[in-house]
């Protein structure tokens, strides 16, 4: 299924998920086939099962203790709910994960991508700043300040 999910054509993802959902349903606690199976979703534009499958995900996350894990689940869960237009959510869910990895670039490029679509000027100013101390030699800096400008 992990191969397949690589290759990004939509038959091997098809295929990839019906692989995944049947792992998940011999073991409903198998916390890898879930977060591949929501990274499948989200491929497939399966938004609403991705975040379903996500949340369940970290569900199980709670019993393993293993932050950074629960982070990129996080992180996972965020696209989704960018993709479903529950901005909000996204936005706390990014939150999560950047408390336990407060520097991490993807999680900051999405905070700053939800506080510029949702107007908050302030957050991406601020998200904008960390994210160029963390890394200055991103060619969107320029791009993401003048947005930020036009706020």
């Amino acid at each position: 299924a992990r191969e397949l999910a690589k290759k990004e054509d939509n038959e091997s993802l098809l295929e990839a998920e019906s692989k995944l959902i049947e792992v998940a349903s011999m073991d409903q606690k198998f916390l890898p086939a879930f977060i591949e199976l929501g990274e499948v979703y989200a491929k497939l534009k399966k938004n609403a099962e991705a975040k379903q499958t996500l949340i369940y995900a970290r569900r199980l996350l709670v019993l393993k203790n293993d932050p950074k894990t629960e982070a990129e689940v996080g992180y996972q869960l965020a696209l989704a709910n960018k993709n479903l237009d529950n901005l909000d959510e996204a936005r706390d869910n990014i939150i999560e994960s950047l408390q336990v990895e407060p520097n991490h670039p993807r999680y900051l490029n999405l905070l700053l991508d939800l506080a510029i679509m949702q107007k908050d000027k302030t957050l991406a100013q601020e998200t904008l700043d960390r994210l160029q101390e963390v890394n200055p030699d991103n060619q969107k800096i320029s791009d993401w300040q003048e947005e930020i400008n036009n706020l």
